[in-house]
């Protein structure tokens, strides 16, 4: 049974084989689209109301007990006849959540599946993250092996793989064109590193903008791009944290008080995000001098020096070639010294933005916060 890329699915009308489909990768949109394609081609738009039915398996519950849907329920869904319609399709989401014994018992039962049905397993954004981290770190990985080597054997795998290097520019250059409009090389490149750091979903709503501002110009041009597209928070902190680790005081405070005052960011998610990217940059540098490289899979030794949940490297570990490359880049500039003061002094500056301790104005704060991350310890002079 075939294993399709999202385009290759596209390029097949989202026709597939067998009864089941497992849709896994690291792109949400392409999953989406993969998704809505499939659901269209197999259901009538006026027979989904009746006949389409979502499922979603939740994360384990706390302290233990049964999560559901399990197996006997995602089953027991795919046999139930649709009502008005021939046909019936069963979608369930997060499906690397399904415990392993659950997952076993499902995946030796697709064969099964009705010929009047199709089930739909969606891998989600933790599971595609997972990939990219070792067993002891990812707790929730992809869909597991059993489910992923029976849909192989039975029915249909997508995986809406994101776009890496220049596929990911022509894949804009073809989302330009279905919107009617040429962009040029330059300004797709500028578009997928500069102003939306490869996210797919961002570069397809910037598009619609763009070929709506391009109005009768015969090609999305660069100027266009720096015209109406706009810099994101997160590209910001990329700038303030190169001017910090190049101690640029006064880059690094103008780039603040744009956010502060141009882009109205208010000051308490401003400094989560600073922090945030502190985190991150200890995480890979903790890899780094490990012999970590940027496109390396993260060794199994690395797992007890990562942090989980919202402070992982799931996200940033799964972005574009690029963004991992940047991080990495900014982590060896930093020394450990200045990196453990910036902790300290992120820590300092949300108890006073918090009025727990200091009480400066939120802006003084922060403006402090910057400062010191500035600050070089001065060399010993000479005798």
């Amino acid at each position: 049974m075939p294993r399709l890329s999202e385009s290759e699915l596209r390029e097949r009308s989202y026709e597939v084989e067998g009864r089941t489909v497992l849709i896994e990768g690291a792109e949400t949109l392409l999953k989406a689209r993969a998704l809505e394609g499939i659901i269209g081609r197999a259901l009538p738009k006026e027979a989904q109301p009746y006949a389409l039915r979502f499922l979603e398996c939740p994360k384990p519950p706390r302290g233990g007990g049964a999560a559901r849907p399990n197996a006997a329920e995602i089953m027991a869904a795919v046999q139930t006849p649709a009502f008005l319609s021939p046909n019936s399709v069963v979608v369930v989401r997060e499906i690397q959540r399904l415990p392993a014994d659950e997952e076993r018992k499902l995946a030796k039962w697709i064969p099964n599946v009705p010929r009047d049905s199709l089930l739909i397993l969606v891998v989600g954004e933790e599971g595609a993250a997972g990939k990219h981290l070792p067993k002891t770190v990812a707790k929730e990985g992809a869909a597991g092996k059993h489910l992923s080597k029976t849909v192989a054997k039975e029915g249909t795998v997508v995986e809406a793989a994101r776009p890496r290097g220049q596929e990911i520019e022509a894949w804009v250059r073809r989302e330009a064109a279905a919107l009617g409009k040429e962009i040029e090389p330059d300004a797709a490149h500028f578009l997928v590193y500069e102003r939306a750091r490869a996210d797919l979903a961002l570069i397809r709503s910037e598009l619609g903008k763009l070929a709506l501002y391009a109005a009768d110009a015969p090609r999305i041009t660069r100027r266009h791009v720096e015209e109406i597209t706009p810099r994101t928070i997160e590209d910001r902190i990329w700038d303030l944290t190169d001017a910090i680790g190049a101690g640029s005081r006064g880059d690094a405070l103008a780039i603040l008080h744009e956010m502060l005052h141009d882009q109205r960011e208010p000051p308490e998610r401003l400094l989560s995000n600073i922090a945030g990217h502190f985190r991150v940059l200890w995480q890979i540098k903790c890899l780094l001098d490990r012999g970590w490289r940027p496109g390396d899979k993260v060794p199994e030794a690395a797992a007890g020096v990562l942090l989980t949940g919202r402070s992982s490297l799931h996200r940033t570990l799964s972005s574009n070639p690029w963004v991992v490359g940047k991080t990495a880049r900014q982590a060896s500039a930093l020394t450990w010294p200045t990196l453990r003061a910036a902790l300290r002094r992120l820590a300092a500056c949300d108890l006073a933005i918090k009025g727990i301790e200091g009480g400066e104005d939120k802006q003084v704060a922060l403006d402090l916060l910057v400062t010191t991350l500035c600050a070089r310890p001065r060399r010993p002079a000479r005798a």
